[in-house]
């Protein structure tokens, strides 16, 4: 089997973490890619699982070593894939890799990886997108609003991704997750 890369972007609150933790539970041959952040783990997150956690200080360093194929800054903290790791996964050539990217991650992997498969979720409006952030109780009004401004830049470049989804029923995304990632 040849390992195929795909890259799923949205604006927060798309339900993209969750529809990626479904993704992966039903499907063997997918693997993600875990992000190096500078941010601070949720609740619920577990460093090693969702995030490898790490200081500003130490990420810089990294970066200065060259150690990320693509990383950004969002919303003041950074983000990364580490290049050893990723390229170590493709070629073992034993499952998909999933990476959980925003916009700009996502076309800076498409542009060393010309095969890899870009899919957007989008929200079914702004206004849905506004009660989803508020319903999941994670940022404050002030940060509310800045993703919320931030989105609409997002679904703009979104737009170009080879795939979009709007999420407007958990399990029909799913299902359109699904076959994407089948015929790849």
């Amino acid at each position: 089997m040849k390992s195929k890369l795909f890259s799923i972007s949205a604006p927060s609150g798309c339900g993209k973490s969750s529809l990626i933790r479904k993704l992966l539970s039903h499907n063997e041959l997918l693997k993600q890619s875990i992000s190096f952040t500078t941010r601070k783990p949720r609740k619920s997150e577990i460093n090693g699982e969702d995030y490898f956690f790490v200081s500003k200080n130490d990420f810089t360093k990294m970066i200065k070593t060259n150690e990320f194929i693509e990383y950004a800054e969002v919303y003041g903290n950074f983000y990364g894939t580490h290049k050893k790791w990723l390229q170590g996964e493709l070629n073992k050539n034993l499952s998909h890799i999933l990476l959980e990217l925003d916009v700009q991650g996502a076309i800076s992997i498409k542009n060393i990886f010309p095969e890899s498969v870009r899919i957007f979720i989008n929200p079914p409006n702004l206004d849905a997108l506004e009660k989803r952030l508020y319903t999941r109780g994670k940022d404050t009004d002030k940060q509310i609003k800045i993703r919320l401004a931030k989105a609409d830049e997002e679904i703009s470049i979104g737009s170009n991704f080879e795939y979009v989804i709007i999420n407007d029923n958990f399990e029909e995304c799913l299902k359109s997750l699904n076959y994407i990632i089948n015929i790849g």
